[in-house]
Formats: C-alpha cells, structure tokens, sequence
C-alpha cells in the first residue's frame, strides 16, 4: 500500500492575529507544520507581501525587527513535495516608541564656590559635577559671560575639570 494520501497542515502559532508590536522589537514567527504521507519542501515567510525567509527544514521559524507605525500582514505560505499548498494570514499592529519624558541633568560646581571672588588674569580651577538619571549625558559646556570657557565629551569622561583666567572685572 502507499500508505494514504499525502495531508499538509500548519498553524501559525506566532504572533497571533491582532498581536501588538513596538518598532524595532523583533517578531517571531513561527509555523507549526504537520505533514502526513509526504515531506515539506518549504515554508516560506512574508511581510506585508515581501518575502523575509524560506525554510526547507523545521524549525519553521523566522524573525522580522517591525519597522512602520501600523496595520502589517504576516503571512506563511508552506508547500510539500507532492505540490500541496496551504497558507495563512495574520494581522499584526505596530506602534511607535514612546520617548519617555526628558530628564534635565544634575549639575554642581564643586570649586569654585558659588561667590568667591577671583583675581583678574589669576588661573582659576573649575571643576564640576554632571550626573544623568538616564545615561544620556552626552556633553557638559561651562560657560562664563556666555562664552564657552571648558568643554568636555560625558561619553568618554566623567571628569569635568579646567583652568580659567578670568579676563574681566564683574560679575561672572
């Protein structure tokens, strides 16, 4: 006997229809293949008509990074030898990132102290601190009579030290 048949299903077992991403957040999708009386020659894996993945062996399993706020179509199409086709469709939605709200960094001078007085043209050391609740302190400017006096890259230090001449009388 020849056994029966040749039967080909599949489930698409992930992500479910309606299922909700972020952008940038990877999509598995996975198909559940049951072939009876045959062999699976592929299983082929598309988003939004565009084909991101065809596998000939199990795990049927690929992954997509979503990209585009909105509506997107999942689709895996699974083909046996014999020439059985069998394909199903789901809707996913994508939404945007959510930026949390900025936190300000927290800055001190350490010296000098608030109101000292400093001597024209007499070297001054400047050092402050910076500290960032979200690790995002990218640059730390000290500035006097709004001109930048010291500059200094936070990615790469966290050392926040100069020398100053003060060049006028007044106020700073």
């Amino acid at each position: 006997g020849t056994g029966g048949d040749p039967e080909l299903s599949f489930q698409l077992t992930s992500p479910t229809n309606g299922a909700e991403f972020i952008e940038g957040q990877t999509v598995i999708i996975l198909a559940d293949v049951q072939a009876t009386n045959t062999s699976v020659k592929s299983a082929t894996f598309f988003v939004d008509g565009t084909q991101v993945a065809s596998l000939t062996q199990s795990p049927y399993q690929a992954s997509w990074s979503a990209v585009g706020e909105g509506a997107h179509s999942i689709k895996v199409v699974v083909e046996d030898v014999s020439g059985l086709v069998q394909e199903q469709t789901v809707a996913i939605n994508v939404t945007a990132q959510e930026a949390g709200e900025p936190i300000a960094p927290e800055v001190r001078f350490t010296t000098p102290s608030n109101g000292s007085s400093i001597i024209k043209d007499q070297a001054v050391e400047i050092n402050v601190q910076a500290s960032d609740l979200n690790d995002d302190l990218s640059q730390v400017l000290v500035k006097a009579n709004d001109a930048a006096i010291c500059e200094f890259d936070a990615t790469v230090t966290t050392q926040f030290n100069c020398q100053w001449n003060a060049t006028t009388v007044g106020n700073v």
